[in-house]
């Protein structure tokens, strides 16, 4: 599988040129103007520090961060235009950090085994869905970003430092780290796909992914690509003030 995928993808520069043909323009620049998310930021910062995880202080960090978040929504009807863009690119950065923080507490508590005091039959799984009131789904997708980041460390900076979403670092373990075929040409490519997540929609991370996929494991590829076809299908009711759509398309 692995000579296939060396014939078939030829260099990350193949890749690269789909991902930027692919990708927006550079990221919005941030002037000097008052920011309600530096202190925010400051916050997120501080998680990051091994040195503040003493006693009480993690607590009060995000205790802190959460009165700051409340600030900032007072303040938020008093932005400019301009400066509400401005924030929006910052937020979307603290909002990676926050989910990075969640993920690290995730992998502690499955670490610790914490799950285990109180029902030892119990899972991590079955702990994460009591203790946070989550569905099966959500704390599954918790429990694999906490395992799949840590054999990923470059991945892991990526979330923890805002340069890429939850969601995109989910895509990308999601697909790359499917099976032992695509695991095994993964580490080439895991820079490229966190340029391409940093720069790019969701969409077109996906395509991008796709794309690899279907190069370097095309067998599973078209397998997914023939059950997504039979899957499909669209529901249209017609309702006392319209018409309601309830579909699956490949």
């Amino acid at each position: 599988m692995a000579a296939l995928a060396s014939n078939t993808l030829t260099h990350a520069s193949d890749l690269s040129t789909l991902g930027e043909s692919l990708t927006s323009s550079d990221a919005v620049s941030i002037g000097d103007h008052f920011s309600v998310s530096d202190i925010l930021t400051s916050q997120s910062e501080g998680l990051g520090s091994k040195n503040v995880f003493v006693g009480n202080h993690t607590g009060d960090l995000v205790g802190h961060a959460a009165t700051d978040i409340d600030h900032a929504i007072d303040c938020a009807e008093f932005l400019s235009g301009s400066e509400a863009t401005d924030e929006l690119q910052r937020v979307s950065e603290l909002s990676a950090k926050l989910e990075a923080y969640r993920i690290a507490l995730v992998a502690r508590v499955n670490k610790t085994e914490v799950w285990r005091e109180n029902d030892p039959n119990g899972t991590p799984l079955s702990y994460l869905r009591r203790e946070l009131t989550l569905d099966h789904r959500e704390a599954r997708a918790d429990l694999r970003l906490a395992e799949g980041l840590e054999d990923v460390p470059e991945l892991a900076e990526a979330l923890r430092t805002g340069r890429i979403t939850r969601t995109a670092a989910d895509l990308i373990l999601s697909i790359g780290q499917r099976n032992p075929q695509r695991q095994a040409m993964f580490p080439q490519y895991v820079s490229l796909f966190i340029q391409i997540a940093r720069n790019g929609t969701l969409s077109k991370l996906r395509q991008v992914l796709r794309a690899w996929a279907d190069q370097v494991d095309p067998l599973v590829t078209a397998s997914d690509e023939s059950d997504a076809f039979h899957r499909r299908y669209l529901h249209i009711s017609e309702l006392g003030d319209g018409v309601k759509l309830d579909g699956f398309f490949d």
